[in-house]
């Protein structure tokens, strides 16, 4: 054979051996596989949850080879922003992935939706309101006013209302103790707790047969006698409310959503602007808080930017009855496994944000500082990067401590 052709047969195979060999590694994908999988410890009201949006649910872990699709992050989204208990979502199992991540094993209190969400990169086991990811530690209900008379008796004896383990969509599994109170027509009942319910904004009694204790659970208010439900405030309605969802300034997140009730309102008085109700509830946004403080406890509105205290200022003037408005918030609290962190710009001479450093691990506060801001490295705040110098911050470094806040110094 001329030596030329077999030259370049010799040549043309081996290259057709090097392109097949390149597509059996490219289609070799390899994916993670579970590390650890374990019941989510801490009691079943610890674990209640709403879906942040930013995270689809699957079938298995999202990374895991064959996961498929249960609930989009559009649908995820969606119940968020909910306003009814049966799109709260309770966690009951936790797994970790080769690659470092953590998902948790959710159902829909209405069980229309069960599969697996991304949490974080630090395990969420019984430290639940570090939860990332997908999912946002969830309230479903808070403590009421009691009413002025805690002995009754059933409004209504029969199958409409009646007795529950939970108040009703409070809790995952909530059921009916009772489904006729028929038998208890006669009987005095002592009202002994009072909660409403975060989504929908309805209002429980827990109450106690006083003939047999071992009668005793939720009941909605209008189930008791009158003069037990007299306490019992307006139900928000598009003219005597304003919805505030709170964001955090640094990460953007929503981190709660309250409505606020206005008592004062009449059928009679029905102005159009809020303005002076919502500043009385959560002050002006910069630095009046009102009672901020008793509405989202543990924010405040310092280590905002000037732009986000504006926006503060302009929501709340412009606030109306029946309208939903967004505010700034920072939280103020520092978590006991890292720092609350107020970001003071050196160039400006101006706080430029606040946030929170949470060690992923067993870290000293030391160690925590050191692997969180490095010498010449950037510190991004507010979606806008600064220069963090260990010689602006010399003493700061030696002397923090998990569980306070400090106040670290960048420049822009």
């Amino acid at each position: 054979m001329n030596q030329k052709i077999k030259t370049t047969l010799l040549t043309t195979a081996a290259a057709m051996g090097l392109l097949v060999a390149g597509s059996l590694n490219a289609s070799a994908k390899t994916y993670p596989i579970v590390t650890a999988n374990n019941p989510a410890r801490g009691g079943a009201t610890t674990r209640n949850f709403v879906p942040t949006g930013s995270n689809a649910l699957f079938t298995k872990a999202g990374t895991l080879k064959g996961a498929k699709l249960v609930a989009s992050k559009a649908t995820m989204a969606k119940l968020a922003e909910s306003n009814k208990g049966q799109d709260y979502f309770f966690g009951y199992r936790v797994a970790r992935t080769s690659n470092g991540y953590f998902y948790m094993k959710v159902v829909s209190f209405d069980k229309k939706y069960r599969g697996w969400i991304y949490v974080g990169k630090v395990n969420p086991q019984g430290a639940y309101q570090n939860t990332a990811g997908g999912l946002k530690l969830a309230n479903t209900s808070k403590a009421a006013k009691m009413p002025s008379n805690t002995q009754v008796q059933l409004a209504d004896p029969g199958t409409s209302h009646v007795i529950w383990n939970f108040p009703y969509m409070a809790q995952y599994g909530s059921k009916k103790l009772m489904k006729d109170t028929s038998d208890y027509a006669n009987d005095t009942f002592t009202v002994t707790k009072s909660r409403r319910l975060t989504r929908g904004n309805t209002l429980y009694y827990k109450v106690v047969d006083n003939n047999d204790s071992d009668i005793t659970g939720w009941i909605y208010y209008k189930g008791v006698t009158s003069d037990a439900a007299e306490t019992e405030p307006s139900n928000p309605t598009s003219s005597n409310s304003v919805t505030v969802t709170f964001k955090d300034g640094t990460t953007g997140k929503t981190v709660g959503e309250k409505t606020l009730v206005d008592s004062s309102i009449t059928a009679g008085s029905q102005p159009t602007y809020a303005t002076k109700f919502v500043t009385t509830k959560i002050g002006n946004g910069n630095l009046v808080a009102g009672s901020l403080k008793s509405v989202m406890p543990g924010y405040d509105y310092e280590g905002l930017t000037t732009a986000q205290h504006k926006a503060n200022g302009n929501a709340i003037i412009g606030a109306k009855y029946g309208s939903t408005i967004t505010i700034f918030v920072s939280p103020n609290v520092a978590p006991k496994n890292g720092f609350l962190v107020t970001y003071f710009d050196l160039t400006k001479t101006a706080i430029v944000g606040k946030s929170a450093v949470v060690s992923s691990s067993s870290q000293t506060a030391k160690q925590l500082f050191a692997s969180t801001f490095k010498d010449g490295g950037s510190v991004t705040v507010n979606g806008k990067k600064y220069t963090y110098k260990l010689a602006d911050n010399r003493s700061i470094s030696q002397d923090a401590k998990l569980g306070t806040s400090i106040a670290v110094n960048v420049r822009s």
